[in-house]
């Protein structure tokens, strides 16, 4: 019986590895280079934290953390608002200055961990030389974006796709980094497997994301459940003790008390099967849109076929994303259904697909066809980010309830 192989190939007897502490300056500049581009002034979250706090989803989420200083946790999914009403009580700043502080350490903390899962799955990214290229590809990750070419003249860079990132919603700025930490611990139960160290810091990551926001484990969970059993029927292996305790019994936990506290029968909303209600409502021709949010998903299934598929990484990570597609564009909330609530859960997925090709990508580099297609593509999810962190305004109209 064949097992799963890991996903980190042996370095290159030409590459010369860097030291730990010259991959951590490297990791830390990354994340330093991430923040900085946030925090300049014309970045979309210095756009947002300079319009009245009350037309933005920053000032919504500020004023849920003043009402956790005052009354409690009153709600399932606090753990942004906690940090913020930490960092106001230790110092002189006001709440939007102290929010605007969690927000851009988030993407430091996404940069830096990027960057760390770049240099320890794709060799040659470990030579000294690489540095300037490891933390050019973090930012250029960060910001990518679906592939809006068709709509650039009109311009929309925003409804209808399946973006990684809104840059308006500081709960999935924070989900971002604990998301790459849960899905990067959780395929270890399919390819060698987790010790206690890596267990812990799954259950951590699991915890952590689902109480920033429970997009991520909505889906993480059944697509662990689905490979696992997929595994499972077909002889292959995989550590079931590793994800049932680190991911499931978390997840199970924390996704019952928030369900139990927002949708059961008396709470604030309910779950209804609504197909492309919230999708349609905001664009049309929502399938080539699909298509472009994925390009490079696509190109590497297309450029490698076997070889990506038997990827444990991609396995996760493409049935994560059809629970993720799923939610997006059949479900709703009762209350407010037009938000697109849902819609979180398709962009943390498709961001989680992304980052994974382009892994797969950057191992797979020999400069041959194959590469080029996958370099082109994510050349185009990377000039329609560039695009969408600069214009943030033009998303395309909505038209009225």
């Amino acid at each position: 019986m064949e097992t799963s192989q890991a996903v980190v190939i042996p370095v290159a007897p030409s590459a010369t590895p860097t030291s730990r502490v010259s991959l951590a300056v490297v990791i830390a500049a990354s994340g330093l280079v991430t923040a900085v581009v946030m925090a300049m002034p014309s970045s979309p979250i210095s756009g947002y934290f300079n319009v009245p706090p009350s037309t933005t989803d920053y000032g919504t989420h500020v004023r849920l953390a003043e009402e956790i200083e005052t009354n409690g946790v009153t709600f399932p999914h606090f753990l942004w608002h906690v940090l913020v009403v930490a960092v106001h009580a230790v110092g002189p700043w006001s709440w939007m200055d102290a929010a605007k502080g969690i927000v851009i350490a988030s993407y430091a903390f996404q940069g830096s961990v990027l960057a760390w899962i770049l240099l320890t799955t794709v060799p040659s990214a470990r030579e000294a030389s690489k540095a300037p290229a490891v933390a050019a590809l973090t930012l250029l990750i960060v910001i990518a974006a679906p592939v809006t070419i068709l709509t650039w003249r009109e311009p929309a860079l925003y409804y209808g796709y399946l973006n990684m990132d809104a840059w308006a919603s500081p709960t999935h700025a924070l989900l971002k980094p604990l998301a790459l930490l849960a899905f990067g611990f959780a395929v270890k139960a399919f390819t060698e497997g987790g010790g206690l160290r890596e267990a812990v810091v799954l259950f951590v990551a699991v915890t952590l994301s689902a109480l920033a926001k429970p997009s991520l484990s909505i889906c993480l969970v059944p697509a662990t459940v689905v490979l696992g059993a997929w595994r499972w029927f077909t002889g292959g292996t995989f550590d079931i003790r590793y994800l049932v305790g680190a991911v499931l019994v978390p997840s199970a936990a924390i996704l019952v008390w928030q369900y139990l506290g927002y949708f059961a029968p008396g709470g604030q909303s309910a779950i209804i099967f609504a197909p492309f209600l919230v999708m349609g409502h905001s664009a049309k021709w929502l399938g080539p849109k699909f298509l472009l949010s994925i390009l490079l998903p696509l190109m590497v299934l297309l450029m490698y076929r076997r070889e990506a598929l038997r990827e444990p990484v991609l396995q996760l990570a493409w049935v994560q994303f059809a629970f993720a597609a799923g939610y997006t564009y059949l479900l709703a909330e009762t209350r407010e259904p037009l938000a697109g609530n849902f819609a979180w859960t398709g962009q943390i997925a498709t961001y989680i697909l992304f980052v994974s090709s382009t892994l797969f990508a950057c191992r797979h580099w020999n400069g041959r066809a194959a590469s080029v297609v996958c370099a082109m593509a994510f050349g185009l999810h990377a000039v329609s980010g560039v695009l969408w962190f600069m214009y943030p305004g033009h998303a395309g109209a909505v038209p009225p309830p």
